[in-house]
């Protein structure tokens, strides 16, 4: 193959490594709570221009069905170098989950605030039935409108990672037993998403007040 059509070829994968990207999530039920909940999901990063980007976070409830209980609500962080960085639920295929701001973004003990995230009735820790939630076996899709100085850079993992151990972090409530449970979420192994984790490592974190 010619030298230049190979510069072209690594020019045109580059640019679509930053401007567009998808990683494999699931539960990290070693760090959970409660021990109770599992899930399985995806994170769909898409930059469009400028400061602008669009964020599709896919979750599938993956708990056992004799622990019962539902998926109500999920917060996240944006590692960028902009610490007014924000994203914000555009639309959802389950209408009872809304964005969550302000007070709800309080993940502890994993950490708060959070950047964003979405939840039943706009809250993570629960707000109404959990029953409205994403069942067992069910999935929702999320999109999120995202802004940030450095939107260009960011990546599909740049969800994952941020100030805190974790970044990533899933509710579930209504258990069998009464008891609800905090998951984080952590990259499915394989080539592909462990060196984009270990790319979003590699990015400068902003500091929080």
């Amino acid at each position: 193959m010619h030298a230049a059509t190979v510069a072209a070829a690594a020019a045109f994968a580059f640019v679509a490594a930053t401007h567009g990207d998808m990683v494999a999530i699931e539960s990290n039920g070693s760090a959970s709570t409660s021990s109770l909940g599992a899930f399985t999901g995806m994170l769909d990063w898409n930059y469009s221009s400028g400061t602008s980007g669009v964020l599709t976070v896919s979750l599938t409830n993956t708990t056992p069905a004799a622990n019962g209980g539902w998926l109500t609500a999920f917060l996240f962080n944006i590692d960028s170098i902009d610490p007014l960085a924000t994203a914000v639920l555009a639309s959802s295929t389950d209408p009872d989950f809304l964005n969550i701001t302000g007070g709800g973004l309080n993940g502890a003990p994993f950490g708060n605030p959070f950047d964003a995230g979405a939840g039943l009735g706009g809250d993570f820790l629960g707000n109404g039935n959990p029953s409205a939630g994403l069942a067992i076996g069910a999935t929702g899709t999320f999109v999120f409108n995202v802004t940030a100085s450095d939107a260009s850079l960011l990546s599909a993992t740049s969800f994952l990672n941020g100030p805190y151990d974790e970044n990533f972090i899933v509710r579930f409530r209504g258990f069998a037993n009464g008891g609800s449970d905090k998951v984080p979420a952590q990259l499915v192994p394989g080539p592909a998403t462990l060196a984009l984790f270990a790319v979003g490592f590699g990015r400068r974190r902003r500091r929080r007040a």
